[in-house]
């Protein structure tokens, strides 16, 4: 054996996987995170879409309508629009109670108390979004207890990520 010859030795080779290693995990948590931060923006995106379509839909609604069903106090303050631009109000939501934050448990105990079938979105099918299928959204209106005139449309889904309960809130005043 000629002592010109020389590999590398174990420890060499040790060193070498554990930089490699090092690498490949930073490049990991990287596109990970990345991934994340797509995900998150593309389900804000759908509810702050879906939070819009309902005020769209209730400017829809022609005068005497929004005056006769909509400002109606005596209604409950929360309520959505479902396709065919009817209120559709929440079943045991208490005339002048107010959403709760978005960090409460939607998914168990819906804020506003049943949620109308019409008021839950799931975007399963939608071809525009294919990276938030299967999420539902949980979509209403609400007037301001302070000033009657504004409205604020929420969507409010479960994150797939750890940030839990989200929310998109669409705010518009009628003058």
């Amino acid at each position: 054996m000629k002592l010109a010859m020389r590999g590398d030795t174990i420890v060499e080779v040790l060193i070498a996987i554990t930089i490699i290693g090092i690498v490949l995990s930073g490049a990991y948590v990287a596109v990970n995170s990345s991934l994340n931060a797509s995900q998150d923006s593309l389900e804000r995106s759908s509810g702050t879409k879906l939070a819009e379509s309902q005020l769209e839909r209730l400017k829809s609604v022609s005068d005497d309508e929004i005056t006769a069903a909509i400002f109606d106090t005596s209604k409950h303050r929360v309520f959505c629009m479902d396709t065919s631009n009817t209120r559709q109000d929440f079943t045991t939501k208490a005339v002048g109670d107010a959403m709760p934050p978005p960090d409460s448990d939607i998914l168990s105990s819906p804020p506003g108390g049943d949620y109308p079938a019409s008021c839950i979105i799931d975007n399963a099918n939608d071809e525009y979004n294919a990276g938030s299928r299967g999420i539902q959204y949980y979509v209403s209106i609400e007037r301001d207890e302070t000033d009657h005139h504004k409205w604020i449309a929420r969507a409010r889904w479960q994150g797939t990520g750890i940030k839990g309960v989200q929310e998109a809130s669409v705010a518009y005043r009628v003058y």
